[in-house]
């Protein structure tokens, strides 16, 4: 993917599709700093859960055209009890059940994921 200025406005459908795991890992990195180096707000279509958890700050859930489901992923993981997501993001490798500590967006940009 080619920027070729510093967008606050990004929409992204599936941008990891078919992506190695290095490209995921760097896409995934390039994404975070938008958001944190300007502010960004990024709109993000995945099916991916551990995706969604590492880059969004809200998860909106659609199934067959309807949101069934809208919330933190945190409450998410509450409201669904036993399920297992993994987060591999580029730094770091993390369960993410059970659900720990709320974390925020460190500017206050804000990230959407729809799965």
């Amino acid at each position: 993917m080619g920027l070729i200025h510093d967008p606050t406005l990004l929409f992204l459908d599936e941008p990891t599709t078919g992506l190695d795991p290095q490209a995921r890992a760097n896409l995934w990195e390039h994404i975070e700093g938008l958001r944190s180096r300007n502010g960004a707000t990024v709109f993000l279509t995945t099916h991916y859960l551990d995706e969604a958890d590492a880059l969004a700050d809200r998860i909106l859930i659609i199934d067959q055209g309807r949101i069934v489901a809208s919330d933190t992923a945190d409450n998410l993981r509450r409201r669904c009890p036993g399920t297992a997501w993994t987060s591999r993001s580029p730094r770091t490798t993390r369960s993410l059940w059970p659900p720990s500590g709320s974390a925020g967006s460190p500017t206050g940009s804000r990230s959407t994921a729809a799965t």
